[in-house]
């Protein structure tokens, strides 16, 4: 987990003047999300039609997986290949799939927890997921220990994983992964108890509850690039982890605040500022965006003074930051235009 502070007290504080209508609609999350600036253009992976033909053809293997509603899976299904060919848009088809495959099995284990009973029963929830992590520290022999559809998806996906990666960037992958599943814990604990954490301390869950440093991983080993080499020498890139990070989850908890409102759902910035500051959600949208836009110049600016102190360029680090790059802006534009937002 990358436990580092880097939001400034001027926009997790407020006065608490501005009231706002309880609700709002979609169209009013899009509009906030598309005010952020981008320094960058987004990328689309050549393999995109392939991996969508790919995806239509074991689209029943992730229905089979879940117990969330025929319809509901099948779109998801069909519009995940488009996030993937945005998040890894320079890789090669053996690397995309992977990279598609862990999206599609976080997507399907998220949706279980958030809109399922999984999420809300704290004694199940511990089981599953002490399960997937004992799948997940055995590597070689994992495939005995898969019973449920959802264990032998990942488990599928983590033999595959096992075959191609270094064993240094596997162990990483492990903790990054099991932060995530071990952050449902503190998740169902506030739900259940009717909590709202404090934003500073939500911000630093997000980190893991995301799923999103797993997802870096697979940046680095797409790429071949050295990320513990790079970490030893570069001290801030921790830091830009987090930036990058912060991004993709603000932009989630924005265009997913009205839904998880709806559902009470307390794992939220959006829902956090209304209750902690007593403000709308079109005002705490705002706000959300705001410090998503103060995290992409943040890790422009710390990217930047890499580059004057001779860093970052016809590097493993160049290409590792660029990676960070694109996964946050494909975030914001698939978000944007698929109708697992669009269609509530």
């Amino acid at each position: 987990m990358n436990s580092i502070e880097v939001q400034p007290s001027a926009l997790i504080s407020g006065d608490g003047h501005t009231s706002q209508p309880a609700t709002f609609g979609n169209r009013d999350a899009f509009e906030i999300i598309e005010t952020l600036k981008w320094p960058y253009a987004s990328r689309c992976n050549p393999h995109l039609q392939a991996l969508e033909q790919y995806a239509a053809e074991n689209v029943e293997r992730m229905i089979a997986a879940s117990s969330l509603p025929y319809h509901k899976l099948r779109t998801l299904a069909l519009e995940l290949p488009l996030l993937a060919a945005l998040a890894y848009p320079d890789i090669g088809l053996d690397d995309l799939l992977i990279g598609h495959d862990l999206l599609q099995w976080l997507f399907v284990f998220d949706d279980q927890c958030d809109d399922g009973p999984l999420g809300r029963d704290q004694t199940h929830l511990r089981q599953t997921t002490g399960r997937l992590l004992s799948m997940l520290s055995n590597r070689q022999n994992a495939m005995p220990l898969a019973e449920t559809p959802t264990e032998k998806l990942l488990c599928d996906l983590w033999l595959r994983i096992v075959g191609r990666m270094p064993s240094h960037l596997q162990t990483r992958f492990i903790g990054n992964l099991s932060d995530y599943l071990q952050s449902y814990e503190w998740e169902a604990s506030n739900r259940l108890a009717l909590r709202f954490p404090e934003p500073e301390r939500y911000l630093i869950e997000r980190q893991r509850t995301g799923a999103v440093h797993c997802c870096f991983d697979l940046v680095a080993f797409s790429a071949r690039v050295d990320i513990e080499s790079i970490e030893e020498q570069v001290i801030e890139l921790r830091q830009l982890q987090f930036l990058a990070c912060q991004v993709i989850c603000l932009v989630n908890d924005i265009i997913s605040a009205e839904k998880e409102h709806q559902s009470s759902d307390f794992s939220n910035l959006v829902l956090i500022y209304m209750d902690h500051y007593s403000i709308g959600i079109n005002e705490a949208s705002r706000r959300a965006a705001e410090l998503s836009q103060w995290s992409i110049g943040q890790f422009e600016e710390i990217a930047g003074a890499l580059t004057l102190r001779g860093l970052g360029y016809s590097s493993d680090l160049h290409i590792y930051l660029d990676g960070l790059r694109m996964w946050m802006i494909a975030n914001a534009e698939w978000s944007l235009s698929c109708s697992r937002y669009r269609d509530r």
